[in-house]
Formats: structure tokens, sequence, C-alpha cells
């Protein structure tokens, strides 16, 4: 009723200035001004008529005035007048307040008052801030790794059916049950996440069951689910799910299929799933002698600047360049590799290098690139560079 008068109040009252008594006189219909001019922007004339609803003192007035106080220093980005306001909005008994009192003390980095802020939220029973509070709050303790804490609370938000809490709340209890062994509550919670057809949380626990139905080698099922992630055309997940499905595809050696997933992974821009793709296409096709084409592959992981796919392809690219007898394109792509420091393929990378620069007489670069692998420690590639940085040493 409150925001049903909305419009008629602001029409009423067209100068906030010549109106103090409205506060006074009438706390509620001035707390369904307040509210109408905060949602319409009108954020200093709405701090003027909430300000004036506290000075009332009314029992009932006062709290949600001072949440709508809070929310407006909130849109003006003054945090640390929004957290008095909501702090006030709770003293009033303005319970569903401990939500917004909660994020903005986690902010602060009081995370034991964010909790326990957090839980006088789910204990008010609300609607919104209740289911809310309860997800936030499972992220906080997951993070703080009190596991048994945020599947209660994620347990909390998927009961209360919230359209925006509850499928999110099940995705994160999935994973939390699926870490702990319980894979058929995993199940189910993914499940649920499915079939709340939430825009974004629908094809993510899409990906997710898939991939804890790939792990448990239900490769048919797992298959269905990266499906229904493709399908659903979502900019993350479905990248991310074509590349699982490549995966899934080539262990049953279905590798024109596996190939199909990544090629399209892999034009997706995806920032992870589109150079991981690139990087296992290419592995693919140099499998099967299509040097080509796995140069190509690798080459779109290289130019990534992926942390993971890209020294890893600038490897490849330096072996394969070096195979072709194609000296310049090798010693460039080890290099890359080399610079990313890459536990991996920088040392294996250097090893390549050090072979072709003593091929071409220079004894001196071939060593520095033969020492960098020694020092690595890598347990396949750093005895070799050992032994060639010995040879390089004789005269």
């Amino acid at each position: 009723m409150v925001q049903d008068e909305a419009t008629d109040l602001v029409a009423h009252y067209p100068d906030v200035d010549n109106s103090v008594d409205v506060g006074a006189d009438d706390p509620m219909s001035a707390l369904a001004l307040g509210l109408s001019l905060a949602e319409q922007g009108d954020l200093y004339r709405a701090q003027a008529v909430f300000e004036r609803v506290l000075e009332s003192g009314d029992r009932i007035a006062c709290g949600p005035a001072a949440w709508g106080l809070g929310r407006v220093f909130e849109e003006r980005h003054e945090p640390e007048a929004a957290l008095l306001a909501f702090g006030r909005s709770v003293d009033f008994g303005y319970e569903a307040a401990a939500f917004d009192l909660a994020r903005f003390l986690k902010g602060e980095g009081d995370i034991e008052g964010a909790v326990a802020a957090f839980r006088r939220a789910i204990a008010s029973g609300d609607p919104i801030a209740a289911p809310n509070a309860a997800n936030n709050l499972g992220n906080l303790l997951s993070d703080l790794g009190d596991v048994d804490g945020a599947i209660s609370a994620y347990r909390y938000a998927l009961d209360s059916g919230h359209l925006e809490a509850a499928p999110g709340s099940a995705r994160q209890l999935g994973y939390l049950l699926w870490q702990g062994g319980d894979f058929a509550g995993a199940r189910d919670a993914f499940q649920f996440t499915i079939d709340s057809n939430h825009e974004d949380q629908a094809p993510r626990g899409a990906l997710a069951l898939g991939d804890l139905l790939a792990e448990l080698g239900d490769a048919d099922a797992a298959i269905a689910d990266y499906n229904l992630a493709i399908n659903s055309g979502h900019p993350d997940v479905a990248p991310s799910a074509l590349l699982m499905l490549g995966a899934v595809l080539e262990r049953r050696d279905d590798l024109h299929g596996a190939q199909t997933a990544w090629r399209q992974a892999m034009v997706s821009d995806h920032l992870e799933a589109a150079p991981r793709a690139a990087f296992c296409l290419g592995s693919l096709l140099k499998s099967q002698d299509d040097i080509d084409g796995a140069v190509q592959a690798f080459g779109v992981a290289m130019d990534s600047g992926h942390p993971e796919a890209a020294p890893e392809a600038a490897m490849q690219l330096g072996a394969l360049f070096s195979q072709r007898g194609d000296v310049a394109k090798a010693l460039s792509a080890c290099r890359v590799a080399i610079d990313s420091r890459h536990p991996d393929a920088a040392p294996r990378a250097a090893v390549i290098l050090g072979i072709l620069l003593t091929m071409q007489g220079d004894s001196s670069g071939a060593q520095t690139a033969f020492q960098y692998a020694v020092d690595s420690g890598h347990t396949e590639v750093a005895h070799e560079a050992y032994a060639r940085l010995r040879g390089c040493d004789r005269p």
C-alpha cells in the first residue's frame, strides 16, 4: 500500500522544501514519497523526505526510511553514510535491512559482523532479503572454509524458491556436495538449477552437471547436458561446454566430433575456452599428422596470451617449426614459451632452443638456454639439458 500511494504523493508535494510537515504529520505517506523519489533518481529530495520521517520517530516508518536513506547513499557512492543508515535501520527493528548492512560490513572487511548480519537477515524471514542473504552467506562461508555452514545457507536459499537466489545457490551447493563425495546430492542440486530455467544460472547448471557426469563416466548423459548448455547460447557457458564436450568425444574416439566442438569453441573468442580449445585441437591434429592444421590451431592459442594454453602452444610450435626446418619461426616460438616462465613449457622450449642455437653455432646462446632448463629442475628435461650443457663446454 505504501508504494501504491507514491505517484499521488509526488504530485501532491511537488516541492519537498515546502512540505516540511509531511514527515511529522503522516510518516507512512512520507515514506512512500521518499521511496518514489528515490526510484525516480531524485536522490537529494528523497534524502530530505527520509530524514523527516526519521525525525518523526514513528516506530513503523523509521526502519524502512533509514533503509531507504541507506540506498540513497549507496546510489551516491557514499559508503560510510550508507553503512550508518543501514545499521540504524536494523536498530529500528527493520530486520530486512540487515542484508544490506552485511554487504557493507563485508566490503569494510568486517567479516564477523557481516556473517552476523547475514544471519540476522535470514532470521527475518523477509521473502526477498532472507534468500539473498542466505546465498551471500553461503558464498562467504565457503570462502572461509566453513563447508557445513555454507551448505546450510545454500539449502535455505534453495528451499526458499526465490527466483534469483535459489538457482545460483543450488549450483554452489552442488559443487560443495560434489567435493564432499555426495554425487547424488550434487546431481540433484545441479538439476534444480537447470529446471529453474534461469537465464544465467540454468546453462551454468547444465555445464556443471555435464562436468560431474563426465567425471563419473556417464558420457552419454554428460554429452546431453553439455549440448543443453551449448544450445542455450550463453556467451560464457556455451564455449566452455564446447571445450568440455570435445574432451568427452575425444575419449570416445569420436575425433570428428571433438574437432567440430573445439573449432566452434576456438572461434568463440571466449577468453578461457577459446585458447584451451585451440590447444586441444592443435594436439589432436598433430596426432593425426595434420601439421598445417596443428600449426594454425597452436598459433591461435599462442597469440591469445592465455597463461596456460599460450606457452604450451608456443612450445609445440617451436618443435613443429624445428622439424620443418623453419628455424626462424622455431626460435621465435621457443622464446615466447621461455619468456612466459611456464613451469612445463618454458624448460621444454629452452631445450629445443638450445639445440637450434647449437646447430647455428651460437654456443653462448645455447648454453644460456640449456642452463635455464637445468635451473628449472624440470623432472623430464633438466637432465637432458645438463648433458647437452656439458657437451657445449667441451672443446
